[in-house]
């Protein structure tokens, strides 16, 4: 046998598709130098936990010596080559299965995630010698190593032979741009030019997979080549890594995978993990979903009139320091939709839902702050209300909060069964009641307020834009890998949500340390004049505070003083002069002490 890295394993679950896939198997062993290996993989015999006998047929492939065979008892083909490619390392692992196989998960996870170079092959007859073969260039990877050795390795040469490859381009591309993205690729075939014809073809279409299929003129090709997006790791999540149109248009297809790091191999299993934990939606599903967030998405003349209503409320509600008002306001509010579409279209990677999205809350808040400062200008003797300082106050659990009730309103966009629960979501967001704080504050010359207030919007806003975006994905919305138009505005929406997220992360924990700095200069101010009230040649030393975020807050101040005991007499009056000008119930503690007792 040869060493371990000089291997080219097959591995299939029946005899045809051994049988077809052995003379390209047998070519790349040659090609590189290595031995052939071949396993049956025997599901009957794992599932009723019985030891397996190597048929007969298989046993005659091995009788010449070359060939290593084996029968194994193991769920499916991928469950063998992970055993294989742990213990071996072969330098290419080929699956020859059917079509149908393909439709497992662990299919889409071995291809996504091989542990060595992987060809798939599917659809091949028993007996098999393709003249006229179609290499299916990947966009994303250009004319990759995969693409060109493998189509060399695997054509059987003569002048019988014709190789076309193929480049398939975005719908848009102009036709001088194909014409130079032809020229290059015929430049790199004839680099290689094997023992046959060989011509290059462009075909403008959507996606990667619609190409091929376009340019497979029935009677045309007899084998297809290509390989599988190498578009990033979002690709490899995809469940339609497999080109599952391709596979049922039953043209024999093999198909290429490159192997994977590691940390990759890691993150994958996690997501899997993760992944199989949430249940996820099908196809149909998904486009009926997508259709009404959408639609649900876009600022028509029902959403500024809810809008515009609800910021009324809301405002009114604020002004009046009315819980029960407030949280109507958010009920009816449709603010909350347009971010859930901001988050569906970065996770398609559909730049035209995110921008029907963005347009729709940036328009919103626009309405949104001209009704509450006109509510503000005429308001007569309005003022800050408890309702209003709340939302001026903003926290780290706000953004924690955000978070969750963007992965609540996403799932249940999701799910027919949880719909209902949306308007809970609604509540628990709070997306009007800041947005109406803002123009309040404007209104009323409060700017303190209207910066609080426009940080919290900020902060409800990333947040259930970056949530509901991972909630989406969970769920089985992905950009679809090979289809052009979809990479850059996943990567970009990522990118700009991580960002976000951290800036308004950063900007709560700056805000926060800021209001603490504030509350203690006033504090200070405020003890000052209590006590210089009562006693003006009374000096105070130190203020400090406890459990600030109780029911009560326990204040510890230090004097100097000429006549201590008066003042600790006066020790109640002071606390609740403190009390009525911080608004909240005061424990004070006082120590007051002489200047000849601090000197002694």
């Amino acid at each position: 046998m040869a060493e371990a890295n000089r291997i080219v394993f097959l591995a299939g679950s029946t005899q045809r598709a051994i049988v077809a896939a052995i003379p390209f198997a047998e070519r790349v062993a040659a090609f590189n130098d290595a031995t052939l290996e071949i396993w049956l993989a025997d599901s009957s015999a794992h599932e009723l936990g019985l030891s397996v006998d190597t048929p007969d047929w298989l046993e005659a492939l091995g009788d010449n010596g070359e060939i290593d065979v084996d029968a194994v008892a193991a769920r499916d083909v991928p469950e063998v080559i992970e055993q294989f490619a742990a213990t071996h390392a072969p330098i290419l692992a080929v699956a020859a299965v059917d079509g149908a196989d393909t439709s497992t998960p662990y299919f889409r996870n071995l291809v996504a995630a091989p542990p060595c170079r992987l060809l798939f092959m599917v659809n091949a007859p028993a007996s098999f010698s393709p003249s006229r073969i179609l290499v299916a260039v990947n966009r994303f990877g250009g004319l990759s190593e995969g693409d060109v050795s493998l189509a060399y390795q695997l054509a059987a040469t003569g002048p019988g032979t014709h190789v076309t490859f193929l480049q398939v381009v975005g719908p848009d591309t102009s036709a001088e741009e194909c014409a130079e993205i032809e020229k290059r690729l015929a430049e790199r075939v004839r680099e290689r030019r094997g023992e046959y014809s060989t011509e290059v073809m462009i075909e403008r279409a959507r996606s990667f997979e619609v190409g091929v299929l376009e340019a497979l003129e029935p009677g045309d090709f007899d084998l297809v080549i290509g390989d599988t997006p190498r578009s990033g790791l979002i690709a490899r999540l995809s469940e339609r890594i497999l080109p599952a149109r391709l596979i049922a248009n039953g043209t024999p297809l093999l198909l290429y995978s490159q192997p994977t790091g590691r940390t990759a191999r890691i993150v994958l299993g996690l997501w899997n993990v993760i992944y199989g934990g949430i249940p996820s939606t099908d196809e149909h599903s998904r486009v009926g979903i997508y259709t009404d967030v959408r639609r649900s998405s876009r600022a028509d003349a029902d959403y500024f009139v809810m809008l515009s209503l609800s910021v009324i409320i809301a405002s009114l509600g604020l002004l009046l320091d009315s819980a029960a008002v407030v949280i109507g306001a958010m009920i009816v509010a449709p603010l909350m939709q347009p971010i859930i579409g901001i988050g569906l279209g970065i996770s398609m990677g559909n730049g035209r839902l995110l921008e029907i999205g963005t347009g729709s809350v940036f328009r919103g808040v626009l309405v949104g702050l001209g009704l509450s400062m006109l509510v503000g200008f005429l308001t007569p003797e309005a003022e800050i209300t408890g309702q209003l300082d709340a939302r001026g106050q903003p926290q780290m659990l706000d953004l924690m909060i955000a978070l969750a009730s963007g992965a609540a309103g996403a799932y249940a966009t999701c799910r027919k069964g949880v719909a209902d629960t949306v308007a809970g979501v609604a509540i628990a967001v709070a997306l009007v009641p800041p947005l109406a704080t803002v123009g309040i504050g404007l209104a009323l010359a409060e700017w303190p307020l209207a910066i609080g207030a426009a940080l919290l919007l900020a902060t409800n806003f990333v947040a259930i834009a970056t949530a509901s975006a991972l909630m989406f994905l969970w769920v089985g919305f992905k950009p679809e890998p090979g289809r052009f138009g979809t990479q850059g505005p996943f990567v970009r929406g990522v990118v700009m949500l991580t960002v976000l997220v951290a800036v308004v992360a950063v900007s709560l924990l700056a805000w926060n340390r800021a209001g603490e700095s504030r509350f203690d200069r006033n504090l200070q101010t405020i003890v000052a004049e209590a006590v210089q009230g009562i006693d003006p040649d009374a000096e105070v030393r130190e203020v400090t505070t406890r459990d600030r975020d109780g029911s009560v807050l326990f204040v510890d101040v230090s004097i100097d003083t000429l006549d201590p005991p008066a003042l600790q007499n006066q020790r109640l009056t002071i606390q609740s002069v403190i009390s009525r000008e911080l608004e909240r119930p005061v424990d004070l503690r006082l120590r007051a002490v002489t200047l000849r007792e601090e000197e002694n």
